[in-house]
């Protein structure tokens, strides 16, 4: 009788058992992600969009201006001009003002670029990429319309390899005219004057505090043709091809120039207390 007990026991159990095992299952729900769909359209297009406030997904061809400075941390400047795109290439500095002359949009990439590890090194300002944006317009300036892909972008490995046949060959073609130049140089941020003009500038010029902020501000790029005169030391002395001014600077190095030797000398102008012009490069001429 005690083993009968036992064994209608071990049957509830296990009627149980199976009874809760058979119960239907319910699968859980997950909420389904909406991709957004982008809309391709022109840069004109995508310049009136923005400028009149349409929200939107955007997929555009545009050229991009990295900024003067390389990247700014937080954004980029689409355009669509290869006579722009060509000055960028060319012109590492002295953007600013030319930069207004066309129409261009900003992007903020802080977050695309931070996400993927990309530098602004792999981007390169001659060539049109494929753009994709989200144009929010809802959140702070640094934020404004996010960069969701750039198709196109150089490698970190390419872009190395770039720069470096890049400033390879500005080596080779500045070997060829200049005489002198450091490795940073670049001739297209000087301003053209006449040395007789220059000097008459620094002595007009406001007399600084001695501080490297001042400096910084204030320092003055020119180049000039001139006559070479004597060198003595870090003092070098120029004139005017028709001699009518004479101009003590300094220089960092021995220049190897002949006495009245004609040449174009690219320097920098600082009155800050005292007037002082320091040369950068020597061109043949």
């Amino acid at each position: 009788m005690k083993n009968l007990v036992y064994i209608i026991g071990f049957g509830v159990l296990l009627f149980g058992f199976n009874g809760c095992s058979s119960a239907p299952k319910t699968e859980p729900v997950t909420a389904k992600i909406t991709e957004p769909v982008y809309e391709e359209v022109s840069f004109d297009d995508l310049f009136n969009l923005v400028n009149n406030g349409k929200l939107g997904y955007y997929i555009v061809n545009a050229y991009i201006d990295k900024g003067p400075f390389g990247f700014d941390g937080y954004g980029i400047f689409l355009h669509n001009s290869p006579e722009y795109a060509t000055f960028l290439a060319n012109n590492q500095n002295g953007r600013l003002g030319v930069r207004d002359k066309y129409n261009k949009i900003y992007v903020s990439v802080v977050s695309y670029f931070e996400e993927r590890g990309i530098s602004s090194s792999q981007i390169d300002e001659s060539v049109i990429y494929r753009i994709h944006i989200y144009n929010n317009r809802l959140t702070s300036y640094s934020m404004d319309r996010p960069v969701t892909n750039i198709e196109g972008l150089m490698t970190i490995e390419e872009a190395t390899a770039k720069k470096t046949e890049s400033e390879a060959e500005k080596k080779r073609i500045l070997e060829k005219t200049f005489i002198l130049f450091p490795s940073s140089f670049d001739p297209s941020i000087y301003k053209k004057i006449d040395l007789f003009t220059a000097v008459a500038e620094m002595e007009k010029a406001s007399r600084g505090d001695g501080s490297g902020l001042w400096e910084l501000f204030n320092t003055r790029l020119y180049f000039s043709d001139v006559t070479f005169v004597a060198q003595d030391g870090t003092n070098i002395t120029f004139s005017t091809d028709d001699g009518a001014i004479t101009q003590l600077m300094k220089i960092s190095s021995r220049s190897g120039l002949s006495v009245k030797q004609k040449v174009r000398i690219y320097y920098s102008a600082l009155k800050n207390p005292l007037t002082e012009f320091n040369v950068v490069a020597i061109e043949r001429r």
